[in-house]
């Protein structure tokens, strides 16, 4: 059994470590959200699937962290600015 989540038109500002963390099984869907000054914006892990779509990254270490090959992320409509690295692929730092 796999579990989800769906986020919808929701701003996450100072999350500290994580704006948002997927792990696990999940299906998940994050769309119309704004992630701003977190270390990592989005981090998508294990065997997720997620649909992230038309989001705003700003000020973060890493707008959209992917760690790992098990991972199926689906990216499109987004903005990153004055993040480190917008969009990156096993980063493990």
């Amino acid at each position: 059994m796999t579990g989800s989540l769906t986020i919808n038109r929701c701003t996450i500002v100072n999350g500290g470590s994580y704006g948002i963390s997927l792990s696990g099984y999940s299906t998940n869907s994050i769309t119309n959200c704004n992630i701003i000054n977190d270390h990592w914006g989005i981090q998508v892990s294990d065997n997720i699937n997620v649909v992230i779509r038309d989001c705003n990254f700003v000020d973060n270490m890493y707008g959209v962290a992917i760690i790992g090959t098990e991972t199926n992320v689906h990216l499109s409509y987004c903005n990153g600015w004055n993040n480190d690295y917008n969009y990156m692929l096993n980063c493990f730092g």
